[in-house]
């Protein structure tokens, strides 16, 4: 049965939902508490089930996003699991449906995931939309730091106002028809998303004021960092301090669509393989890929 018009948070369905998504996706522990004692709440979840079992779900979490210059609230669709036993039975395809078209009635103009397989998207009408260009960078752990480096955490309310301030600027300046709304609000909610995977939001500064915004995890015995919105012209001293900062002669800059411009020994950049981000119409229509920048684990 699908939920017409979406579950909101149920406490009783946790394990349920928790289960699945661990089965799907092979989250940590730690990961996976931090998701549904918080951010899971904001979702409405879709769902098939087969009698009291669950046998698909999808979590539609709402984003403050700008969207040709508009400030609209848009749904990120992430945690789209089936069971195993239950795949290829167009369950997932009923779930998904039901919970754009309860978007496209609630007025929102199109609905965004990042998908594992993009093939299984586009019989839906999802577009490829963005790559994401990702740096590694190597042979600047023993460099000094050329700014100073601040946790969001450690920040005073007057700095993360400044800090958001440096980033909504930052892609304000791009003219993109699509990215999310990086608000104090938004980066407390990433620092604790970092955090559970044992990493953080940091802050680059030089005197006072906030040159680099860098989202950073632990990944598989390294340093990433997820999303580095940076001044185009400080971007080596980004580079340089970040490296310092983290005692590491081997960055993975997963975007670093801010600093693409770089080049030089130690620097190899490269198109990931796969789009990051699809996005669909809720009327239906094809529309040309818009100029889109959006980076969020979930």
């Amino acid at each position: 049965m699908i939920e017409e018009n979406g579950a909101l948070w149920d406490a009783r369905k946790m394990d349920e939902y928790a289960g699945l998504w661990k089965r799907a996706f092979g989250d940590t522990d730690q990961y996976i508490r931090y998701y549904f004692s918080g951010k899971a709440k904001k979702s409405i979840i879709y769902e098939n089930r087969t009698g009291e079992k669950l046998a698909s779900m999808a979590f539609f979490t709402p984003y403050a996003a700008y969207y040709q210059k508009k400030r609209r609230t848009l749904a990120y669709i992430v945690g789209v699991a089936t069971e195993e036993k239950y795949r290829r039975q167009g369950r997932m395809r009923k779930t998904l449906t039901a919970g754009i078209d309860a978007q496209k009635k609630a007025g929102a103009p199109i609905v965004f995931l990042c998908p594992e397989n993009p093939s299984v998207y586009e019989p839906l009408g999802f577009i490829d939309t963005y790559w994401r260009k990702t740096t590694i960078v190597t042979g600047y752990g023993g460099a000094p730091a050329e700014l100073t480096a601040i946790p969001w955490q450690d920040l005073s309310g007057r700095q993360k106002e400044s800090a958001a301030a440096f980033a909504g600027k930052m892609l304000t300046a791009e003219s993109f028809d699509l990215y999310l709304e990086h608000s104090v609000d938004y980066y407390e909610e990433v620092n604790r998303e970092m955090q559970a995977l044992d990493g953080e939001v940091l802050t680059l500064w030089r005197g006072e004021n906030a040159v680099a915004i860098a989202d950073r995890i632990w990944e598989d015995g390294h340093h990433e960092i997820e999303e580095l919105i940076a001044s185009r012209e400080m971007a080596e001293s980004v580079i340089r301090t970040l490296a310092g900062r983290l005692k590491s002669d081997r960055l993975v800059i997963v975007d670093s669509y801010f600093i693409s411009h770089l080049e030089g020994e130690g620097i190899c950049q490269k198109i990931q393989d796969k789009p990051y981000i699809m996005i669909k119409n809720t009327d239906g229509s094809l529309a040309a890929p818009v100029s889109c920048y959006i980076n969020d684990l979930t």
